[in-house]
């Protein structure tokens, strides 16, 4: 299936770099020099990781949800529930744990929809504010720099995950010593 995902974002011109960057060619971007594609990993070359049982690693929904209830809650980073520096660090948000205030990082984000609907609004080159309604299944890619605000449109549980680049390089994980 990887290979899939990786031709398929090829035909919407993103290029995930080997920097743990993803480049929009359709927006002129082009892979600095220095940096290559990404490649799929060979069977051979999978084989050298170890499988760990899904339910060492994976927190139990239910847990993040009360986790988040009123702060954002740590899924893959140095200090989350999964414990790791992959280039990126993963956060479980619920309507309780995100303010409605706008803000900007200077990090891609990647927001995905676990449940409920949400508002995303976002203000655009002439400083106007846009809006669309995500539901679960959805994922939106926010570039740095981008003024913009998410919260539920809904009554009921709402949950998204939050993705974002780090500081670390992109590579094999990281084993706390």
């Amino acid at each position: 299936m990887g290979a899939e995902v990786i031709e398929e974002a090829k035909a919407h011109g993103l290029i995930l770099g080997n920097d743990g960057r993803l480049y929009d060619s359709k927006k002129g971007e082009s892979l600095p020099e220095g940096i290559e594609p990404m490649t799929q990993l060979t069977k051979e070359a999978l084989k050298e990781y170890p499988e760990v049982p899904t339910s060492a690693i994976v927190p139990h929904y239910w847990d993040m949800m009360a986790l988040a209830k009123e702060a954002p809650c740590q899924v893959i980073g140095e200090h989350a529930l999964i414990k790791d520096k992959p280039g990126f660090s993963v956060e479980f948000l619920t309507r309780g744990s995100i303010s409605e205030a706008s803000y900007q990082t200077d990090c891609h984000e990647i927001l995905m929809v676990k449940t409920g609907h949400w508002t995303f609004k976002w203000l655009d080159d002439t400083g106007e504010e846009s809006q669309t309604s995500i539901a679960p299944g959805d994922v939106v890619a926010v570039p740095p720099n981008l003024t913009h605000r998410i919260y539920p449109s809904m009554s009921g549980e709402a949950a998204l995950f939050r993705v974002k680049n780090t500081a670390e390089a992109a590579g094999a994980t990281w084993v706390q010593s």
